[in-house]
């Protein structure tokens, strides 16, 4: 993991729970152009005296340079992370699935869940899990797999909205 520091113009935003990971906001931010520093890298987020604030993910997506996804220090992001974010997302939709006049919603609404970077739609049996930045792609087969053992289904489909050129 590694450790950028935000500048305190920015901090209290992050302690609120701001999602959206942006350059402006952390100190060394053009340390993020440096290729050694691949996109799905986690970085925990201090602020100026070093006290921790957030844990993030590198990954560009349009203004931005990653998503927040925990305020747990101790928090690992792992198999078991995803599986609970996904299983909450369920459970607040669980009125959809019951519901007889409808068999097609989002059921994962990235940011809005607590994961900037994918989204996941219902259609009638089926999911499709929509990419949107090469970092969290880096998770794509834990996230799969975390989809699996959370729902029941007819197939998984995936639709990237990323560049890889």
């Amino acid at each position: 993991m590694t450790t950028f520091k935000i500048d305190r113009r920015h901090v209290d935003k992050f302690k609120n729970h701001y999602p959206l990971l942006y350059k402006e906001a952390l100190i060394g931010g053009h340390l993020l152009e440096d290729p050694s520093l691949t996109e799905g890298t986690l970085l925990q987020l201090t602020d100026e005296s070093g006290n921790y604030v957030a844990t993030a993910y590198f990954g560009r997506q349009n203004k931005g340079v990653g998503w927040v996804i925990s305020f747990n220090k101790r928090e690992a992001i792992d198999g078991t992370f995803f599986k609970s974010k996904l299983y909450q997302a369920f459970e607040k939709r669980l009125g959809l699935y019951n519901n007889p006049k409808t068999n097609a919603f989002r059921v994962f609404n990235g940011e809005g869940d607590g994961i900037g970077g994918f989204t996941i739609d219902f259609y009638a049996g089926y999911y499709l899990i929509t990419w949107y930045n090469r970092g969290i792609y880096i998770y794509r087969d834990t996230i799969i797999e975390a989809l699996k053992a959370t729902a029941e289904y007819d197939g998984i489909y995936e639709k990237n909205r990323i560049s890889f050129s």
